[in-house]
């Protein structure tokens, strides 16, 4: 082999060593962020997030603070309500307006395809996150976020 087929060779592996380190990189970071995001999203998550960073200084503080918390997370879940509440209106009235420009072929094309990323969604969402921080019990289940 002559040195330019070498340097090539070369310069080929390294620049897809590269592109591989960086997609291994960016999944590893992606999901240590979407672990983080699932742990907060379960109930009395976001108390652990607080705790793990801060040294509470008394039952009072831990206790006053569980109340802003709880507070919180409500206002969060109700948020997240009214968020796929309205979502779910534009969902049907786009769904109405492609029914009403496409035709019976291209809508069930559409329909089927809506169906299995649902399915696919859903598989997913059955799956649940348990934080390896906290076991559920009979008496404290996991929230159903």
């Amino acid at each position: 082999m002559s040195t330019r087929v070498k340097s090539l060779v070369i310069l080929g592996c390294t620049l897809i060593a590269g592109i591989l380190v960086g997609i291994l990189g960016t999944s590893a970071w992606q999901h240590r962020r979407n672990t983080t995001i699932a742990e907060i999203r379960l109930q009395g998550g976001l108390m652990r997030q607080i705790e793990q960073t801060i040294e509470i200084e008394s039952e009072e503080q831990r206790e006053e603070l569980m109340i802003v918390i709880r507070r919180a997370e409500q206002g969060f879940l109700r948020q997240r309500r009214l968020m796929a509440d309205s979502l779910a209106v534009h969902r049907q009235a786009l769904v109405a307006d492609l029914q009403r420009i496409l035709g019976q072929e291209q809508w069930e094309r559409v329909e089927a395809r809506l169906t299995r990323k649902r399915s696919r969604r859903s598989d997913r969402n059955t799956r649940t996150h348990r934080s390896p921080h906290k076991k559920s019990s009979p008496s404290n289940p996991p929230s159903k976020e």
